[in-house]
């Protein structure tokens, strides 16, 4: 399965009044070897963070890139767009997440296991929502979710949907109205949801 990166920082106000002027930067990934295609856009919930989804055929593709002479410019350009400190997690994903980035909305979950909780308890009850994730109204199956390389213990999940709003009434409605209080109880959650354009050039 494919690496999917998701890259978050606090987006300036050069960024938020414009949000094609990190193109040269993206391009710069989009083109690398192993990348297989980018998406970026800015959260609709009002926190004006920037996101870029990244998927990879590899996370080893992705550390060439960053260790490659070019890189440390192309992150000085990127300088402008951002308010706040850039963060990069990658997940090793059990799905696809082309479909969930090419959605009208993305869902960018972010969890992490409560103490006490462990990986074998979280799988089986997040591969019950993935394998129902046909039955919630608006979604874009499947669900990209899995491991943070860099953080065990927490995991990142993208999920497309055709609003927010499908996604905020997903858990008055079965199954889910059974599944998402036991995963509440199993992982501290952040939530975000960004609309994405693929990066074409």
């Amino acid at each position: 399965m494919p690496i999917l990166e998701i890259g978050f920082f606090p987006a300036s106000e050069a960024l938020l009044a414009n949000n094609e002027i990190t193109q040269a930067e993206l391009e710069f990934v989009a083109k690398s070897e192993g990348c297989i295609s980018v998406y970026y856009g800015i959260d609709v919930d009002g926190n004006k963070t920037a996101f870029m989804g990244a998927i990879w055929e590899s996370f080893d593709h992705y550390k060439k890139v960053v260790e490659s002479p070019e890189f440390p410019a192309t992150m000085e350009a990127l300088k402008p767009a951002m308010a706040g400190p850039l963060t990069s997690l990658h997940v090793e994903c059990e799905a696809d997440p082309t479909s969930a980035l090419e959605a009208p909305v993305t869902e960018i979950t972010l969890a992490k296991l409560k103490d006490g909780k462990t990986h074998e308890e979280l799988k089986p009850l997040a591969d019950a929502i993935c394998d129902n994730a046909h039955l919630a109204k608006g979604a874009h199956p499947p669900v990209a979710w899995g491991p943070f390389i860099q953080k065990p213990g927490e995991y990142g999940v993208a999920v497309g949907w055709d609003s927010v709003e499908d996604h905020i009434k997903l858990a008055d409605n079965p199954p889910y109205d059974k599944f998402l209080p036991s995963l509440f109880e199993m992982a501290d959650m952040t939530v975000n949801h960004v609309k994405f354009k693929k990066l074409v050039f």
